[in-house]
C-alpha cells in the first residue's frame, strides 16, 4: 500500500512489586508491572506473528516469577519467585523440572535472593542472597528520591547444592555484589561488584578466589551472561558520555546505596575483559542479553517500540549489530530469556495470560530457527473451489519467494508473478479479453489475441549517463574532478551542460517570514551557487527554516532567481546524518528540477572557498551560531558542469482475468501485485539493499483475489453481474496500473457497476478489519453491518473513497467502491513482511467476508448510486503544511512537464477558476511548474487570499486565468 506512513524509564513509580529480581533488569520489569492491565485470561499464549516461538507452554501460575535458566542437560530449571502467600514476603530460589512439575524451594527462605545459576554439574546452584545480614526483607528503595533501587549492602553470592544446603560463601566484601552465573567452560564466575566504588563487572574462580575487574568505565555494569563456547560475554550497561549531569546524579546516588536507572544499552567482550564494543545504539532500556546457541546472535529485552515506555519485548540482533529482529509480540513484558544448550528450547518471564495484573510467569516454546519450519508442506498441495486459509498461504507464499526479488515493476521478479497470476485465471477458466492497446497501434486482427495482460510503459527509475563532467578552472590551471568520488549530479538534475562563474549562497534558503534570506545583496543570475545541504542549526526540527531545507525547494528558488546550476555539499554538522555525497535514487518524480544540480566532496568545496580565504567548517559555524547568512562571490574560478540524467522506460502489465455473468454490468475485485523490490527510498528498513517480500503488501490482497476468482468460476449459475478480477502493477509508484487501466478501460466504465479493492489484508490483529469507501454509495454501511452479524469483526468503517490505493482511481471516475485492510503494522514496508508473519485463518475469513458482499449485491440487484465522500483530510486540511489549497489531485504519473491534474474539485479555487480535469498547470504566480515539487515550492509562498496568476494548458492551448487561494 502507499502510505505516506518507541519514553525513558526516568518515571516515578508509585506502586513497586516486592521482588527483587537481578537488579538493574527489575528496574525495566517491575516499572512495567505497575501498570499492568486487567488480567485476561482469554488472552492466547502466543502471538501469531511470534514465529519463532512453538509449543508455548505456562510453567508457574501466580505470584511473581522470573529469571529462569536451564541445567547443563536442559532437564531443569532453577528460577526466583515471590508467592501469592504472605509468609514469603522476598523473593527466593526455586527448582523445578522443565516441564513445571516438582517446583520445591531450594534457597534459605530468609532475606532476599536473585540471580540464581546452575553449575555445570547440574548438583549445585549459584545465587546471591542477603540471608547472613538479616533474615527479614530487606526494606524498598526511598521512592522520594524519585525512581530509583536500592543496593542492598548485604548481597553475597553462595552456593548452594540441590537439596539447598548452603555449601559454600564465595564473596565477602562489603557492598552489593550479585547478578553472578558461570562459564560453560566451568572454571570462572562473572558478577556485578561494588567493590571498586562503582557498579562494574568481575570474574572469579569457582572458590571465589582470585577476583577480577573487567569493566573501568563509569556507570552500572551488569546482567552478564558468557557465550556458549565461553569465549565472549555479553551485558547490559549505563552509560554517561557526553552527560556529566547524569553522571554527577549517578554518583551521588551510588554513595547512598541507590541508583536510578537511564538508558541501557548492551555491549560485548571477549571473556578476559578485552575488545569492549557496545553492540546497540538503541536510546532505550535494553537488558537481559543471552547467546544464541551460535554464538553469532543476542537475545534480549527491551521498551524500543513503545513510546511510553512501558512495553518489553524480546529482541534479537547480530553479534555485529546487524539483523535486528523482533520476536515477541504480545502486550505488557516479555523479559529474562534464555536458551536451551541444544538451541531447541527457549524459556522467558511474560505478563501474557496472568491471572491477576502485576503477575510474571515463565513460559517455555520450543525454538524454531528456520521458521519455514512452521509451514506445512506444499508439495502435495490441491486447490479446491472453497475458500482456505491453506490455499491463501499457498499464493502468498510463491508470491512473496525471495525468488521474486521484491516484485519491482520491470524485473524477472514481477513477470514471474504475472505469469504465475495468469496461469491461475486460466486454470479457473477466466477469460482473457483483447487489450484495445491493439487497436490503438493499428495492428491487424491477426495480431491482436485476447490476452490476461494488458501492458504498458511508464518511466520508473533515472540513470547517469555517459555525459557527466565537472571541470574547475582558477587562473590558468583546470582541473577535471572524478565522477562519484568528487562529485555526483542528482536523480532529479536536468540534463544540461553550462559554464559560469560560482557563488556561495549559504544553505540556499530565502525564507522572509522566518527574517532569513541567504539572497538577500546576492546576484546570482546567471551563476553557478554552492550551498550547504539542510538548514542553519538543523539539530532543531523546530526551527521555522526546516520547513525550506529540501533538496527540491533550494532548487526550485534557485531557479526562480536565475540561477544555473547548483552545487551542494554535506557540512561537518551533518555529516553523521547525510552522506557526503547525496545518494544518486530518485523520489519517483521523474521530471527535472529544471536547473543543472550535483552534490560535491568537502574537498572540492574547501578548493573552491579557498579563491575566496574561506573554509566551508567555519562558515557553517558562523551561520549556525548566528542564524545569519554568510553568502559570497567566490573570484577567480570558473566551473564548467556537463550534467547527463536519463529516464528508465519501465515495459509492465495489469493482469485482467473476465468472468461473463448474465448481464455485462461489471463488478470489478482488484489488488496490486507488485512491491518495492529491493527497498530504496520507500524502504522503512535500517538496511539498505534487502528484498522487501511484500507478503501483506499486497501479495495477500492477490491472494484474495485469486480464490474469489477460483470460488465464482466454479458456481453453477453465473452471476447476473460480470467480473473483472485484477492484479495491477505499479501501485507502488502511484497507483500507475489502476490509472492506466481507468483511462483505458477494456470494458466500459459505465457498465461497472463498483470496485473492491484488496490491500494489505493478512495482518489482521484482535480481528480487527477496515473497510474504505463506504460513503461511496448509500448501501455500503447495511451491507457490511449485515454480512458482519456473521463474521463479527472489529469493524472499522470510514467513508472517504479516495485514498492511498488502487480504488481511489475508480473513485475518481465516479465509481462506487469498497478497500479492504487490516492496518498498517511493524512489517509495512520492511524486509520482514514476509510469509509465515501472516494470520491466515483470520485471513480466509476476510476473503469469505468479501465473498459475502459480492453475493449481498447479487441478491439486491439494486444499481448502487455513486455519492461523494471525501473528509476535511481528503480535501487537504489537518495534515497539510500549506496554509493555501487549489483543490486539485496531482496525477503523480505525469512524465511531461507541469502539473497534470487527476481530479479538480468540485467548489474549490481551481475548479472556480475554471480548471478541469486533464488540464496542465504550466504557472503558478511567477513560478514555473516542472514538476510536483515546484507546485508545493510555489503554494508555499501565498497566503489564503491571494489573487494568483495561473497559466494552464488545455487541448495544446495556454490559456491565462487567476485563481483566489483559499485554506
Amino acid at each position: 500500500m502507499s502510505l505516506g506512513i518507541l519514553s525513558n524509564l526516568k518515571r516515578k513509580i508509585n506502586n513497586m512489586s516486592t521482588i527483587r529480581l537481578c537488579f538493574f533488569i527489575l528496574l525495566c520489569h517491575w516499572h512495567l508491572l505497575a501498570i499492568a492491565a486487567e488480567p485476561q485470561l482469554n488472552e492466547p499464549l502466543k502471538d501469531h506473528r511470534e514465529v519463532h516461538l512453538r509449543n508455548v507452554q505456562q510453567l508457574t501460575f501466580g505470584g511473581e516469577n522470573a529469571e529462569a535458566y536451564f541445567s547443563i542437560d536442559g532437564t531443569q530449571l532453577v528460577y526466583q519467585s515471590t508467592p501469592r502467600h504472605p509468609q514469603q514476603p522476598c523473593d527466593q530460589i526455586f527448582v523445578m523440572n522443565r516441564d513445571g512439575s516438582g517446583k520445591r524451594l531450594l534457597s534459605t527462605g530468609q532475606g532476599r535472593t536473585t540471580c540464581s545459576f546452575f553449575y555445570p554439574d547440574g548438583q549445585h546452584i549459584l545465587y546471591a542472597s542477603t540471608h547472613e545480614g538479616s533474615v527479614a526483607c530487606p526494606p524498598p528503595a526511598d521512592m522520594r528520591q524519585g525512581y530509583v533501587w536500592a543496593l542492598y549492602p548485604d548481597y553475597d553470592i553462595y552456593k548452594a547444592d540441590i537439596k539447598g544446603n548452603v555449601v559454600q560463601k564465595l564473596t565477602n566484601t562489603p557492598g552489593y555484589d550479585a547478578e553472578a552465573v558461570l562459564s560453560p567452560r566451568g572454571d570462572k564466575i562473572i558478577f556485578t561488584s561494588l567493590r571498586s566504588g562503582d557498579l562494574e563487572l568481575w570474574t572469579m574462580n569457582l572458590d571465589g578466589s582470585n577476583p577480577q575487574q573487567l569493566t573501568h568505565t563509569p556507570g552500572y555494569d551488569g546482567g552478564a551472561f558468557f557465550s556458549p563456547d565461553g569465549a565472549k560475554i555479553v551485558w547490559r550497561a549505563s552509560r554517561f558520555d557526553n552527560d556529566p549531569q547524569g553522571l554527577a546524579d549517578y554518583q551521588r546516588l551510588l554513595k547512598k546505596g541507590q541508583i536510578r536507572p537511564n538508558q541501557l544499552e548492551l555491549f560485548v567482550m571477549e571473556a578476559d575483559g578485552s575488545n569492549q564494543q557496545q553492540l546497540t545504539q538503541l536510546g532505550k532500556a535494553s537488558f537481559g542479553p543471552y547467546f544464541h546457541p551460535s554464538g553469532d546472535k543476542i537475545i534480549f529485552s527491551s521498551n524500543i517500540e513503545d513510546p511510553n515506555g512501558r512495553e518489553f519485548d524480546l529482541y534479537m540482533i547480530n553479534i555485529d549489530g546487524s539483523g535486528l529482529e523482533r520476536i515477541t509480540y504480545t502486550p505488557k513484558f516479555d523479559g529474562f530469556p534464555m536458551f536451551s544448550l541444544d538451541g531447541k528450547k527457549l524459556v522467558w518471564g511474560s505478563n501474557r495470560h496472568n491471572e491477576r495484573p502485576r503477575e510474571t510467569n515463565i513460559f517455555i516454546a520450543d525454538w524454531v530457527e528456520d521458521v519455514r519450519e512452521l509451514v506445512p508442506e506444499v508439495e502435495n498441495y490441491q486447490q479446491t473451489p472453497a475458500i482456505k486459509a491453506a490455499e491463501l498461504f499457498h499464493h502468498v507464499r510463491f508470491l512473496a519467494d525471495d525468488r521474486l526479488m521484491g516484485r519491482y515493476p520491470g524485473t524477472a521478479g514481477i513477470e514471474y508473478a504475472a505469469h504465475y497470476i495468469a496461469e491461475r485465471f486460466a486454470e479457473y477458466g477466466l477469460k482473457p479479453i483483447t487489450d484495445t492497446t491493439c487497436q490503438k497501434l493499428a495492428l491487424s486482427s491477426a495480431r491482436c489475441h485476447p490476452s490476461y495482460f494488458q501492458a504498458f510503459e511508464f518511466i520508473g527509475d533515472v540513470k547517469l549517463g555517459d555525459n557527466n563532467q565537472l571541470l574547475i578552472k582558477t587562473g590558468t590551471t583546470a582541473t577535471t574532478l572524478t565522477l562519484k568520488t568528487d562529485y555526483l549530479p542528482l536523480a532529479f538534475s536536468d540534463t544540461d551542460e553550462v559554464t559560469g562563474e560560482v557563488m556561495f549562497a549559504g544553505y540556499g534558503i530565502s525564507a522572509p517570514d522566518a527574517h532569513y534570506d541567504d539572497y538577500a545583496n546576492l546576484k546570482v543570475n546567471g551563476k553557478i551557487l554552492l550551498m550547504l545541504q539542510a538548514a542553519p542549526a538543523s539539530d532543531n526540527p523546530h526551527s521555522p527554516l526546516q520547513r525550506y531545507a529540501s533538496l527540491r525547494h533550494k532548487l526550485v528558488v534557485a531557479r526562480e532567481k536565475g540561477a544555473k546550476a547548483v552545487l551542494f555539499v554535506t557540512g561537518l554538522a551533518q555529516q553523521n546524518q547525510l552522506n557526503e555525497l547525496v545518494k544518486f535514487q530518485t523520489d519517483f518524480d521523474f521530471k527535472g528540477s529544471g536547473i543543472a544540480a550535483v552534490s560535491i566532496s568537502r574537498t572540492v568545496a574547501n578548493q573552491l572557498l579557498a579563491a575566496a580565504g574561506k573554509n566551508l567548517a567555519e562558515l557553517q559555524k558562523t551561520i549556525d551560531d548566528s542564524t545569519k547568512p554568510n553568502s559570497f562571490p567566490i573570484p577567480a574560478v570558473q566551473l564548467t558542469l556537463k550534467t547527463d540524467v536519463k529516464n528508465i522506460h519501465i515495459n509492465t502489465r495489469n493482469i485482467i482475468g473476465y468472468l461473463p455473468g448474465k448481464t455485462d454490468k461489471t463488478l470489478i475485485i482488484g489488488a496490486h501485485y507488485d512491491h518495492i523490490g529491493l527497498g530504496g527510498t520507500q524502504s522503512l528498513d535500517a538496511k539498505a539493499g534487502v528484498i522487501h517480500n511484500g507478503a501483506d503488501d499486497n501479495a495477500s490482497g492477490v491472494a484474495a483475489m485469486l480464490e474469489l476468482a477460483h470460488y465464482f468460476s466454479r458456481q453453477s449459475e453465473p452471476l447476473a453481474h460480470s467480473l473483472l478480477f485484477m492484479a495491477f502493477t505499479a501501485e507502488e509508484f502511484g497507483l500507475i496500473g489502476s490509472k492506466y487501466y481507468v483511462n483505458n478501460p477494456l470494458k466500459p466504465l459505465k457498465k461497472t457497476v463498483a470496485m473492491l479493492n484488496l490491500d494489505m489484508i493478512g495482518h489482521s490483529k484482535e480481528n480487527q478489519l477496515i473497510v474504505q469507501g463506504v460513503g461511496t454509495t448509500p448501501v455500503w454501511a447495511e451491507i457490511l453491518d449485515k454480512i458482519n452479524h456473521t463474521y463479527r469483526f472489529k469493524l472499522a468503517k470510514q467513508k472517504d473513497g479516495p485514498g492511498p490505493s488502487d480504488q481511489s482511481s475508480f473513485y475518481h471516475k465516479k465509481r462506487p467502491v469498497l478497500a479492504f485492510f487490516t492496518g498498517v503494522h511493524d512489517d509495512y514496508n520492511r524486509s520482514t513482511d514476509d510469509f509465515w508473519r501472516l494470520n491466515y485463518p483470520t485471513q480466509q475469513n476476510i476473503v469469505k467476508f468479501i465473498r459475502d458482499v459480492v453475493l449481498e449485491i447479487e441478491h439486491r440487484g439494486e444499481k448502487l448510486a455513486f455519492t461523494k465522500a471525501e473528509s476535511q483530510h481528503q480535501r487537504g486540511k489537518g495534515r497539510s503544511k500549506f496554509k493555501v489549497t487549489l483543490g486539485v489531485v496531482p496525477d503523480y504519473a505525469f512524465a511531461g512537464k507541469g502539473l497534470h491534474l487527476d481530479v479538480v474539485k468540485e467548489n474549490r479555487p481551481a475548479h472556480k477558476a475554471g480548471l478541469q480535469n486533464g488540464d496542465v498547470i504550466i504557472q503558478l504566480g511567477t513560478v514555473k511548474l516542472n514538476n510536483i515539487y515546484d507546485y508545493m515550492a510555489a503554494l508555499g509562498m501565498f497566503k489564503p487570499g491571494n489573487k494568483v496568476a495561473l497559466v494552464f494548458v488545455r487541448d495544446g492551448k495556454e490559456i491565462t486565468t487567476e485563481v483566489l487561494l483559499e485554506e
